[in-house]
C-alpha cells in the first residue's frame, strides 16, 4: 500500500484569512496532525489548534509541531473530523459514516 495524501486548507481559527492549501500525508497511526514549524509560524498558530478544511467539510483539530520540514501529516482524529477514513482493503480515502452510539442498548440508562 502506498502513501495516501489529501489536499487540505489549513488556517488559523483566530484569523481565518491566514491560510494555506497543502497536500498532506495521511497516517492513521498518528492520533493527531503533525505540522512543520515553518507552517505553524506562517499561519501564526499560537496554540495547538488549527482549522482543517476539505471539499465541504471543516474541523478544528489539535496538532503537534515538528522540526522536520518535509510536510504535514494528518492523524486519525483529524481525518475523522473531516469525515474521512482509509479503506484498509484499497488504501484509499472514503467517506466516514459515524455510528450513532446513543442508540446502542449498551448506552441506554438503567431505570
Amino acid at each position: 500500500m502506498g502513501h495516501v495524501t489529501l489536499q487540505v486548507t489549513i488556517s488559523n481559527p483566530r484569523s481565518p484569512g491566514r491560510c494555506t492549501t497543502i497536500d498532506a500525508t495521511v497516517d492513521v497511526n498518528h492520533p493527531i496532525a503533525i505540522l512543520p514549524r515553518a507552517l505553524v509560524e506562517e499561519l501564526g498558530l499560537s496554540d495547538s489548534y488549527a482549522t482543517f478544511r476539505r471539499e465541504g467539510h471543516s474541523s478544528i483539530a489539535s496538532f503537534s509541531v515538528s522540526e522536520d520540514a518535509n510536510g504535514a501529516v494528518l492523524g486519525l482524529s483529524t481525518l475523522m473530523g473531516l469525515l474521512l477514513e482509509v479503506d484498509r482493503g484499497t488504501g484509499q480515502l472514503r467517506p466516514f459514516e459515524p455510528l450513532l452510539l446513543l442508540a446502542s442498548p449498551l448506552l441506554t440508562p438503567v431505570t
